[in-house]
């Protein structure tokens, strides 16, 4: 059975070599806008450190501090001389030094969000250290099984609901068996976690949003209104490569419209209708611009 060298702080696996390390100085003409990093790429050298040699296991580690990283920046707003800091950072003593351009609540919430990512790092290595494989299907049960569903897109009820739940276990289940998920990520799905990991396992995501959310992006709920199910289906074929976060968001709005509308359309079915046509032309609309995503 493989171990993995999960170490935190000064716990090491072996010793941990001397560093003799420089902090960074940026330079007097670094100006403009830099956004949160989506990945540091010395994010496991952030404190408490982490001491891993095995590459895959290390590129996930990066994968989802970063995401922790990213999360906290895009809550709390950080500056671009501490975005670009941590960056570029490619030590411990520099990243150290990156922080400290931190507010100190700021520095709170980053300390908080890794120390979260870690707990789940280290949930992922003893689930998948015990050598059981985990297939496809234990997978969806965890990620999509019913408790999984309690509070998620409580507006669709019934036969809807129920086709909603079956339709995205399929879309996870037939993802798995034709995508190569790494053992990492597949560990990470079944110990309690959900966007981050397929950020980790370098999937299509913005922070913590990922397209498999409750439904996922693909999954549309019908309404019986042919106008509102086109709005549904112009949002689900939005170019997600571009900001998925962006794309989950018009997908959830989506699905809660289209239950606030079937739910009037009894009552003004031709003004739900228009409504939906108005929508739909809004969102062609929007997709026909260019799309600029700073970086």
């Amino acid at each position: 059975m493989r171990v993995s060298c999960l170490a935190l702080a000064t716990v090491a696996c072996g010793s941990t070599p001397q560093r003799a390390e420089s902090v960074p100085t940026i330079p007097s003409d670094s100006t403009g806008l830099v956004l949160c990093p989506d990945k540091v790429k010395a994010a496991d050298r952030l404190a408490p450190e982490l001491h891993i040699t095995e590459a895959g296991d290390r590129a996930f580690a990066i994968g989802l501090r970063s995401n922790a990283l990213q999360d906290a920046c895009s809550h709390d707003g950080w500056t671009s001389p501490a975005n670009r800091c941590l960056r570029d950072a490619t030590n411990a003593d520099q990243l150290a030094h990156c922080v400290t351009q931190l507010a100190p609540t700021n520095a709170q919430v980053l300390a908080t969000n890794l120390a979260t990512a870690d707990r789940l790092l280290r949930a992922t290595f003893a689930t998948r250290d015990r050598g059981v494989a985990i297939d496809c299907d234990a997978i969806v049960e965890t990620y999509y099984g019913d408790r999984a569903w309690s509070g998620k897109s409580p507006q669709v009820i019934g036969g809807d609901r129920t086709a909603m739940i079956g339709r995205s276990r399929d879309l996870m289940l037939q993802a798995c068996r034709t995508a190569d998920w790494s053992p990492q990520l597949r560990s990470c799905l079944v110990s309690g976690g959900h966007g981050e990991c397929f950020a980790a396992a370098g999937f299509e995501t913005t922070g913590w949003r990922s397209r498999w959310v409750y439904p996922p992006l693909g999954v549309i709920v019908p309404t019986g209104v042919p106008e509102c199910d086109a709005f549904e289906t112009t949002v689900e074929a939005e170019p997600c490569l571009v900001d998925i976060g962006i794309c989950v968001i018009h997908h959830n709005e989506a699905i809660e419209e289209a239950a606030r509308l079937t739910a009037n359309a009894a009552d003004n079915r031709g003004a739900t209708a228009q409504e939906c046509k108005l929508l739909d032309e809004a969102v062609r609309a929007s997709q026909a611009e260019p799309s600029i995503t700073p970086r």
